[in-house]
């Protein structure tokens, strides 16, 4: 795997100390279940490329800054675009008045007319999606949070080179891996310098790491 799993793995522990507004998260559609797509977006990228603005009628949130909600299928081991929402404001009849209330809209078509699905042929990337049950787990007076699965795709291209649905405790020990990896590298060595600040902020909360 790449040395940019851990670079990861980092930037999404750091991002737990960030008080935001939790956003819509886009979507996975992989093995007929449905999945919280977790981390970078390639459809959004791909937007801003082809100038893509949203429809007028779009809201923009504090639960949705780049407007669209985009979901992911994985068919034949490619990660597809197969759908664009926005939100928007629709009128209900509440008793004898209508009030606005939020909706969600496709306007997949919009952009595509001529195809049901689009290949992220420009992502490269390792991507953690976690799922199932939420863990909290108390050491040391500090309590960790965790997901009990994770799925780990490694993405070339917008195809699938490798994959793993792994537990907490078999994904505790692929990061552990590929740290051990990371460590060897002047990746490592540059990070150190540039997320130093990082660093000490964390280990001022958690000193036995």
């Amino acid at each position: 795997m790449k040395y940019s799993f851990l670079i990861i793995i980092l930037a999404l522990g750091f991002k737990a100390f960030a008080n935001t507004t939790p956003q819509i998260p886009d979507k996975l559609i992989y093995g007929g279940k449905e999945y919280e797509w977790s981390g970078i977006s390639p459809a959004y990228d791909y937007f801003e490329k082809n100038n893509f603005e949203p429809p007028k009628d779009a809201l923009e949130t504090t639960a949705n800054y780049g407007i669209f909600i985009y979901t992911y299928s994985i068919i034949d081991n490619a990660l597809y675009l197969t759908d664009v929402e926005i939100l928007i404001e629709k009128r209900v009849k509440y008793g004898e008045n209508y009030v606005p209330e939020l909706a969600d809209k496709s306007v997949f078509k919009d952009y595509f007319p001529n195809s049901d699905k689009i290949l992220m042929q420009e992502h490269s990337n390792i991507q953690v999606i976690p799922y199932g049950k939420m863990v909290e787990v108390t050491k040391n007076g500090w309590t960790d949070i965790h997901n009990k699965n994770y799925l780990v795709f490694d993405f070339k291209n917008g195809l699938i080179l490798k994959e793993f649905d792994l537990n907490h405790r078999r994904f505790k020990k692929l990061k552990e891996k590929q740290f051990e990896k990371f460590k060897n590298t002047k990746l490592y060595q540059k990070a150190k310098i540039e997320r130093k600040s990082d660093f000490e902020g964390f280990n001022e909360f958690r000193p036995n790491k």
